[in-house]
């Protein structure tokens, strides 16, 4: 006997954005520093993002490109206060392992500052805020939503400025420290990050000495949070029967249509036509055949994609021994005679 009945088991996926590595370099004269490159590793994870932070004096424009192993960035935001300059770059679904950043140039630079950083969990950026002045802070509000993390990139231009530091709970990622070649201008470039509130974020520093300052930020967008719920239309099988189970994917931003659900189980079932199906919409189906007795957790698992987190979901089935068959009274009856006939004929003959 098979039970018939809808049941649902979820595992939600809501990961926040999470850090994943950093690295820098800088460039001074007598240095040509038309050119920056230093390395950065990306390990392995669901929706990576690279940020590149420049910050740099003497040359007022930006970089002409930026790449990270011989893939390009996007130019994200910007502030400049004479020529006083700061940047930030983004690379989605950028590579995992180690490779090269590489900032150019049109012309060389009086100093030359660069920092990257990785994060997982982001679907891209939003509208990024500048803020410059003269001073021994600065601060600058952007526009941010629950859930984003807010990163930007500092630059400081001044005669011993002193050490920069982000606002608790800003962290740097980034930080030069006090790049001199001279007894008139000391430089700094910097980068921190901080998780975002509603409807603005404030990233601020200080330092201690008045100084020219450039600041940008921009808020990261977490990848959507979904949930994957698996649906089987049957909870007791018997080995050698089947039940059909559908997958479904909530909570995704845009379409899934035509991605991939992949099934697998923790027990004795089996999967046909093949242990994978292709969303419809936000859903898929596929049909379970119970193997052998005991219990099975079947899984259903959605990768993610550029802008959705991975998730999945589970459904337990029961698998019993398939029943002894049993017969209609009559045909029960006819066997029961038969059998008395046969020992009644075979006693006459002996006798």
């Amino acid at each position: 006997m098979v039970l018939m009945l809808v049941q649902f088991q979820t595992v939600h996926a809501s990961m926040p954005i999470t850090f994943d590595s950093s690295n820098m370099d800088d460039c001074m004269p007598p240095s040509d520093c038309s050119t920056l490159s230093w390395s950065h590793s990306v390990g392995p994870g669901s929706n990576p993002i690279l940020i590149v932070s420049l910050s740099h004096l003497g040359i007022r424009t930006e970089a002409t490109s930026v790449t990270f192993a011989g893939h390009s960035l996007s130019f994200v935001g910007d502030a400049e206060d004479f020529n006083l300059y700061v940047e930030l770059w983004s690379l989605l679904d950028p590579p995992s392992g180690t490779g090269t950043i590489t900032a150019s140039y049109s012309s060389g630079a009086d100093y030359l500052a660069g920092g990257s950083v990785s994060y997982f969990n982001v679907a891209g950026t939003r509208t990024p805020a500048s803020a410059i002045g003269y001073g021994t802070s600065i601060s600058v509000n952007v526009a941010s939503s629950p859930y984003d993390l807010v990163v930007d990139s500092l630059c400081l231009c001044g005669n011993d400025p002193g050490p920069v530091s982000p606002t608790s709970p800003q962290t740097d990622w980034f930080n030069s420290g006090t790049l001199s070649y001279d007894d008139y201008f000391d430089f700094v470039g910097a980068g921190s990050d901080k998780p975002a509130s509603s409807p603005t974020t404030s990233m601020t520093w200080s330092w201690p000495t008045s100084a020219s300052e450039a600041l940008v930020a921009v808020p990261l967008i977490p990848a959507a949070a979904t949930v994957t719920s698996v649906n089987c239309l049957a909870s007791m099988l018997n080995v050698g029967s089947s039940t059909t189970c559908t997958a479904t994917v909530s909570g995704t931003s845009g379409t899934i249509l035509g991605e991939i659900i992949s099934w697998s189980d923790a027990g004795s079932v089996s999967f046909s036509p093949s242990n994978t199906c292709l969303l419809s919409g936000t859903s898929c189906s596929i049909t379970v055949t119970g193997t052998g007795v005991g219990s099975a957790s079947v899984k259903a698992s959605y990768p993610g994609d550029s802008t959705n987190a991975p998730s999945q979901g589970t459904f337990p089935i029961t698998i019993s021994a398939a029943p002894i068959p049993e017969y209609p009274i009559g045909i029960q009856l006819l066997a029961i005679f038969m059998i008395i006939g046969h020992a009644v004929i075979k006693r006459r003959t002996k006798s």
